[in-house]
């Protein structure tokens, strides 16, 4: 059990790409119940590791610190699982209403790990940019949710299938709005990222040196999500920090001078 554990917790820190990457084969190549199978499996595999990494400690669950390492890892675990689903495309709508939903709660989750993270980083001195964090984050979301409803009209509009020459003018005049929210929900999420990252080394709650790491990858996403450039604009994307917040968090008592 020992080295099963060890090999768990090592597991979790690849397991975005070890998990969405054959998930996707099998959503796009077997069909919906079969992904739903590699799903369920995915999730058993990564509970079993969040466990290894000690995120299940009863002690630690009703605290800030506890909640966020749970929701933030939880959270981009149904992300990596049910994103693989995507992206959304016409001729399989039910495909994609289920990675849109997958990607809805994922994100959610996500949003309430950064609730209790800023909780848990306001309580330093230098943690204030931790609110700066949520509040974006927070408008990234509700644009996401609009653009999911987006995407599900588009593809039940039977004019989505005319050549663009015929498609109504009301649709044509979605497509621009459509890219400025894109962009909006990118910066915001990669901003709310760097925002979390820097409260982390300013208050030693982040090592320097992930945490660095995780800031020059938040601010690239920042520059590349204003102009939608991959793979930045991909939702699982903007997740890779969040995730990687909550695996690096670490005890009041474990902090080392900034």
């Amino acid at each position: 059990m020992f080295m099963l554990r060890r090999i768990a917790s090592a597991f979790i820190w690849f397991a975005p790409l070890l998990i969405i990457t054959p998930l996707w084969f099998v959503y796009h190549k077997l069909g919906l119940p079969a992904g739903v199978a590699g799903t369920t499996a995915g999730l058993i595999v990564m509970a079993f590791a969040m466990w290894a990494r000690g995120m299940f400690k009863w002690e630690d669950l009703p605290t800030a610190y506890g909640l966020a390492r749970l929701l933030l890892v939880g959270g981009g675990a149904i992300v990596w699982v049910m994103g693989a689903a995507g992206p959304p495309r016409r001729r399989d709508v039910t495909l994609a209403f289920y990675n849109n939903f997958g990607l809805i709660v994922g994100l959610f989750i996500i949003l309430l790990g950064f609730a209790a993270l800023k909780a848990e980083l306001q309580k330093e001195k230098r943690g204030a940019l931790a609110a700066v964090g949520h509040a974006s984050f927070s408008i990234s979301y509700v644009v996401w949710v609009l653009e999911c409803c987006m995407i599900w009209a588009f593809l039940r509009a039977p004019a989505m299938g005319l050549p663009k020459a015929q498609q109504p003018d009301w649709l044509l005049f979605t497509f621009p709005v459509w890219d400025h929210l894109d962009s909006l929900r990118l910066v915001s999420a990669y901003l709310a990222s760097a925002a979390f990252a820097s409260a982390g080394i300013l208050t030693g709650r982040i090592s320097r040196w992930p945490g660095r790491l995780m800031l020059a990858f938040s601010l690239i996403g920042v520059m590349f999500g204003i102009v939608q450039a991959m793979p930045f604009f991909i939702p699982a994307v903007t997740c890779i920090v969040p995730y990687f917040l909550g695996l690096t968090l670490r005890r009041p008592a474990e902090t080392e001078p900034v």
